[in-house]
Order: C-alpha cells, then sequence, then structure tokens
C-alpha cells in the first residue's frame, strides 16, 4: 500500500467546536529514531543491545497500519479518522513503547528534536500545548486557523499545477504568521527554551522517482530473494520439487542466511541512501543466486526467473538481465522509467485524496481507476517497445503461471521461509 503522510491538522473540527475526540499526535517520531544522526544525538550506538530492542520494537508497525487501516478497530470507527490521522495514532501507540525502551532524557531529547522539525505547528502536540498552558480561547483560534489553511490546502492539491509546493509552502507561513499573533509572548518565549538546543538533522537523501524505476538497475530484493520465492509450495510444485526432497531444507537455509547477511548489511548503510542500498542487494542476490543455480537443474532455474518476471509484471523491466536481453536503450529508459512514475504518482493520489482516505478496504471505484491506470502504462509500455522486444519480452517470461496460486494462504507446517 502507497501511503502519502500529508499534515491534517490535529486540533480541529470547527472554529466554533473544539474537538471532542482524542487529539491525534504529531506523527514522525518514529522516522526519527531510526536515522543515525538521531541516533548519535541520543547516544545509542550502532549494533547496540538497545537499538536492536528498539529495532524489534518497530518491526511490527507497518503490519499493525495495514491491518488497522483495512479492519479498523470500533474505536476507530467512533473517532471518524481518515488514513492520515490513523496513522498518526498508531504510530503514537508505537511511541509510548518507544518511550519505555529510551531513558528519560533520551526521550525527552527525541521530543525536542521532534519539536523543532515541526516548528509552530508542534503545539498541535497535546503534551507540548498543556506545557505552554494554551488556554480554551486560544485553542478554538489555533483551530480556526487550522481549518481554514486545510481547506485551502486541498483546495491548492484539487488544482495540481507546478506551483503547488510554493503555495502549499506559503500557507505554511500564513499559518506560523496567525499562530504567532495567538500565542503570548512569554508562550513564544517558553516554547523556544522547550525546542532545547537546536539540533541539525541532515535531509535525507531524496529522488523523483519510486525505487524501481531505474530500469535496467536492480530490483529491490526482499529478505530471503529469489530461495524464499522459490519456496513457496506453488513453485515447487510447478518446479517438480516435492517437500520431502532434501534440496528443500538446503533453499531454505540459503533463504535464512541471505535475511540475515541482508538485515546485517543493511543495518551500516543509510536506508535512505537508495542506490546504495540497490547495490548491497543486488550483489548479495547476485552471489545467492549462484549457490541456488546449484541447488536446481538449469530448467528449474530458468523457470523460477520466468514466474518471478510474470509476478513482477512490467517491473522486471528493470532487472538487468531482462533490459540486457530486450537491448533497450537510453532513451527507452527514460520513456518507461516516465512510464512508470506517472503510473506511481497516479496511485499516489488516488491512495490520497484531499479530503483523505477514509479507513478500510480500498473503495471498488478507487480499485477500478488503479486498475486503468495500470493498463494506461502497460499501453505506453507497448508503445515504447518496438514488436521484437515485446515478443522477446513474452519470450523470456515463459509459458504463463497462474500467479493467484501465489496469493492464496501458505500451509505454514509445509514450506515456512522469511518471506511468508
Amino acid at each position: 500500500m502507497i501511503l502519502t503522510l500529508m499534515m491534517t491538522g490535529a486540533l480541529v473540527a470547527t472554529a466554533q467546536e473544539p474537538r471532542k475526540d482524542k487529539p491525534v499526535p504529531l506523527r514522525g517520531m518514529i522516522s526519527l529514531i531510526v536515522r543515525e544522526p538521531v541516533q548519535r544525538e541520543l547516544g545509542i550506538e550502532n549494533d547496540s543491545p538497545e537499538l536492536e530492542n528498539i529495532r524489534k520494537l518497530l518491526k511490527p508497525l507497518s503490519t499493525v497500519l495495514n491491518q488497522r487501516l483495512n479492519y479498523p478497530t470500533e474505536e476507530d470507527k467512533t473517532e471518524r479518522l481518515n488514513a492520515q490521522d490513523l496513522y498518526s495514532k498508531v504510530e503514537g501507540e508505537f511511541v509510548l513503547e518507544l518511550k519505555k525502551l529510551l531513558k528519560p532524557e533520551q526521550f525527552a531529547r527525541l521530543k525536542q528534536i521532534h519539536w523543532q522539525r515541526w516548528g509552530l505547528q508542534a503545539i498541535q502536540d497535546p503534551d507540548l500545548a498543556n506545557q505552554l498552558e494554551i488556554t480554551a480561547d486560544q485553542s478554538n483560534k489555533l483551530s480556526a486557523v487550522n481549518l481554514d489553511i486545510e481547506k485551502q490546502r486541498k483546495e491548492i492539491r484539487a488544482q495540481g499545477g507546478d506551483d503547488r509546493a510554493a503555495k502549499v509552502q506559503e500557507l505554511d507561513q500564513e499559518r506560523d504568521r496567525k499562530y504567532t499573533e495567538v500565542l503570548t509572548p512569554e508562550q513564544l518565549a517558553k516554547f523556544e527554551q522547550l525546542k532545547g538546543k537546536p539540533f541539525d538533522l541532515p535531509a535525507p537523501t531524496t529522488t523523483t522517482t519510486p525505487a524501481n524505476v531505474a530500469v535496467g538497475g536492480p530490483i529491490r530484493t526482499r529478505p530471503g530473494g529469489l530461495m524464499a520465492f522459490a519456496l513457496r509450495e506453488p513453485i515447487l510444485k510447478e518446479l517438480g520439487i516435492k517437500n520431502d526432497s532434501p534440496v528443500v531444507p538446503e533453499i531454505r537455509k540459503l533463504s535464512e542466511s541471505h535475511t540475515t547477511e541482508l538485515r546485517k548489511e543493511l543495518r551500516n548503510i543509510n536506508p535512505v541512501v537508495r542506490e546504495r542500498v540497490q547495490e548491497t542487494e543486488a550483489r548479495l542476490q547476485g552471489q545467492y543466486d549462484l549457490e541456488l543455480q546449484k541447488l536446481l537443474t538449469a530448467e528449474q532455474f530458468v523457470r523460477l526467473r520466468q514466474i518471478h518476471w510474470q509476478q513482477l509484471g512490467l517491473q522486471a523491466l528493470n532487472d538487468a538481465d531482462v533490459a540486457k536481453a530486450l537491448a533497450i536503450t537510453k532513451d527507452q529508459k527514460e520513456q518507461l522509467a516516465a512510464a512508470e512514475l506517472a503510473f506511481f504518482k497516479t496511485v499516489r493520489e488516488l491512495l490520497n485524496p484531499p479530503d483523505g482516505r477514509p479507513v478500510g478496504p480500498v473503495p471498488p471505484e478507487i480499485q477500478k481507476k488503479m486498475k486503468l491506470a495500470r493498463d494506461e502504462q502497460e499501453s505506453k509500455v507497448n508503445e515504447i517497445l518496438t514488436q521484437v522486444q515485446r515478443n522477446q519480452f513474452a519470450e523470456l517470461k515463459g509459458k504463463p503461471f497462474e500467479l493467484e496460486l501465489l496469493w492464496a494462504p501458505q500451509r505454514r507446517d509445509a514450506n515456512p521461509s522469511p518471506d511468508q
């Protein structure tokens, strides 16, 4: 699920009537604690037991979030939260557990950095609002400001345009100016004191394209790699490998080893540097592919890759071997990347409408539009590739495999793997 986190305003329902349900906490503390500069500031050593415990705590966050998005609790339904607000709520629950793992001074410093990042919008944090002794009258005025700014933000998003980012930035500046008019000089001075000493957090390395847009580059590898994919029961059956075959535990050993080594390698690099992550994943997968080939027959390995490419769909064009086999030119790579980016943006906008996507399963009308976007991308790809390349691509993927079998529940006692 693609989820773009946008500021939605946590204090406000209307200007006349303050929000009666629980205030939604500011989001972003989790994204801070996983940054190496912040860890150093808090005195958390790399590969320390403390950091390992933090990682274990945060690992289920995305799983829990997806579960709550699609199957909201009764409390979630009662609070009428949209997807962005629900993320804030779920993250806030994890932050409470994170607080138990950190020393009081570490958590206090983390909050200071958090408030520094949000600027004056940090007063939407209930904890900070209490410390600043925000009055009921001030809360109503701040709510009115938020309501007005958010209304304008939705209008800007709906209009689109290349200057949208600049307009949103101007709105944020206007919000800060209006906040300043509501707060007293004493409260503003206290806020500066509560933020603590300034912390210069380096901006993460960003990219204008999603992770898999670099056609002819490495494909993101999940823990367990191609070995975990091979251990899926339908795949083993297609390859003619029985569950009790001695090759199965050997593949599983490779899968588990790949998982351990990949996580160890990625732990030592900055995860926001996409190029280094991809280089590491591609290098490891290449090494393990050689070991996997020793366990399979030549025909089995070829068929395994065919099914993997079918499962990847158009993203299989990102595979360096596929790009090389099709002799994709530099100009074609750029066009394919643009088509992939256009699809990515369309899906992101569909899943994050200006009013916020309601919590629960993706509505059928949105699913239909996402399918149309995928069909449009496929049409563009067919225009970019020559007929010869299209024929070669189809040949590389081999005879069609019933991919629905891969989405069916797997028997946990049959072929457990890190990929499941």
